[in-house]
This record gives structure tokens, C-alpha cells and sequence, in this order.
């Protein structure tokens, strides 16, 4: 990847091919994976872009903020270790990437 084959070079297509198809599968899975959580109620992701990563925005009700409030954890904090808990999926939370103030968000991979 430091030195690619340059057009004309005898693996080109072949690494051509390489590349497409990683990149087709990540926006496949990006895109399956941003219509996935859409369908979650309290749950909005926008178009996935440029990175593997998904930053969804969350609702939570106001006694979930109150309860991580009074154990000391933001709101996106506690969601993401119930989520954990629960589910065995791994989330960060939304909090450490500068959010705007007052909403909520979790980042994934895929």
C-alpha cells in the first residue's frame, strides 16, 4: 500500500480489483448498518461517510439522564455499558467527540 502498482503495471488490475471490492464491502456494510439502526425507536444515524465508523444520535427519557446523573455517568456512558451488559455489543460513548450539548450519541464500527 506505501508503493501501489501504477496503471500499466502488470498486477494493477488485479490490485484495482483488490481495492474496489473492500471498498464496495464497506459501503455495503455501512450502508446495512445505517438503515439497521434506523430502524430502532429512539435511534437516527445519518449517511455514513469517509470513515468505519457510525455516530448515531440517541434519545433517552429523562429519568434513563437522571439515573446516570446520580450515579455519576453521562447519559451516552450509561447506554453504552447497559449495552454492553445486555447485548455484548461494544459502543463508546457519544460524549468524548464533542457533541453538541444536550443530545446524545454512541459510536460503532463495522
Amino acid at each position: 500500500m506505501v508503493n501501489p502498482p501504477s496503471v500499466g503495471d502488470e498486477s494493477y488490475s488485479k490490485f484495482k480489483a483488490e481495492v474496489d471490492d473492500i471498498f464496495n464491502s464497506l459501503k455495503r456494510r455501512s450502508k446495512k448498518l445505517q438503515n439497521t439502526l434506523n430502524t430502532l425507536d429512539g435511534i437516527h444515524c445519518n449517511d455514513i461517510e469517509g470513515a468505519m465508523y457510525a455516530f448515531p444520535k440517541i434519545e433517552l427519557p429523562e429519568r434513563f439522564i437522571n439515573k446516570a446523573r446520580q450515579q455519576g455517568d453521562s447519559p451516552e456512558t450509561l447506554y453504552a455499558i447497559e449495552t454492553l451488559e445486555q447485548t455484548g455489543l461494544v459502543i463508546v460513548p457519544g460524549s468524548g467527540f464533542g457533541q453538541a450539548e444536550g443530545t446524545y450519541h454512541f459510536r460503532t464500527t463495522f
